[in-house]
């Protein structure tokens, strides 16, 4: 019967350091931007990501996180939408709070460069704001590494 009980509190030590199902928040940054201007401006973030282009990951992929031994396990976002799309909303709460006024795009990876820039002009605003990302991925075992 001990022997039981020790067995499940091992299990349960294990489980707990588990690495799998591990989301990631950015919809909590709250970057100081030193911005003031008139008019409307348009923002997006276009995700050019190879292995989101190639569908090897979901669009919500941020990284990994590493288990004792060094196994890899998914890291995604925790609002479950896109990561191009958490930091649309981070640009924008950034932006805002600077007194712009803003229209955000929305721009799925696999729009091309022309159709990209096709979106912004048809939102007639004033100014716009394309952040085009190429990597972004987390490693994480015992330290962390942004690439």
């Amino acid at each position: 019967m001990l022997q039981k009980y020790i067995v499940l509190l091992l299990i349960s030590l294990l489980l707990g350091g588990c690495a799998i199902g591990r989301k990631q928040d950015y919809t909590l940054a709250t970057p100081t931007l030193a911005y003031t201007g008139k008019g409307i401006l348009a923002a997006g973030v276009h995700d050019q990501r190879p292995y989101i282009l190639d569908h090897d990951k979901d669009e919500d992929f941020v990284g990994i996180q590493r288990g004792g031994y060094g196994n890899p396990f998914d890291v995604t976002t925790e609002s479950k939408k896109p990561l191009a799309e958490d930091m649309t909303q981070v640009l924008i709460n950034a932006l805002s709070h600077s007194g712009a006024r803003i229209n955000p795009l929305k721009l799925p990876p696999s729009l091309s460069r022309v159709k990209v820039i096709e979106e912004f002009k048809a939102s007639n605003a004033d100014k716009l704001l394309l952040l085009s990302l190429y990597e972004w991925k987390t490693d994480t075992m015992m330290g962390s590494e942004l690439i």
